[in-house]
């Protein structure tokens, strides 16, 4: 059964998921730079003390970014079965309402945006998308 929520659910999942890619990219980038990079023999002004502690501190990145990485992929998981069980009862709809309910809870659409985009009027974009998660539920109900 697709309910209104769990079209809306996919979406924050999704924004969710992006955001982590986004903060792994972040982390990498901190620590993948070239310009902050320790080569390792090489003389450095400071004590082998503060060498150690960012050799540690590189250490954590390293792991907090393994972490997070994983943390992706079970997101990722859960999103592409949630998409598949969403284009599963999507299948069932006339190629319109289908149309409607991926412009708005799969792209991300705004209901305007997704009447511009399947040349209707928002009045009859409203009553088609409300008759597309009635039709969810009916046949998710008759499944």
């Amino acid at each position: 059964m697709i309910t209104k929520e769990d079209l809306k659910a996919y979406i924050s999942d999704k924004r969710n998921a992006d955001d982590l890619k986004g903060r792994i990219e972040e982390i990498e980038a901190r620590l993948y730079d070239p310009r902050r990079a320790v080569l390792s023999g090489m003389p450095m002004a400071r004590s082998s003390g503060s060498c150690s502690a960012l050799e540690m501190a590189v250490e954590e990145y390293s792991e907090a970014l393994d972490a997070l990485r994983l943390h992706y992929i079970e997101q990722r998981t859960i999103i592409t079965n949630r998409l598949l069980r969403i284009e599963r009862e999507l299948s069932r709809l006339p190629s319109k309402y289908q149309q409607i309910i991926r412009l708005h809870y799969i792209d991300g659409l705004t209901l305007d945006d997704t009447a511009d985009e399947c040349f209707i009027s928002r009045r009859h974009l409203t009553n088609m998308h409300n008759k597309a998660l009635k039709l969810l539920s009916c046949t998710a109900a008759e499944a």
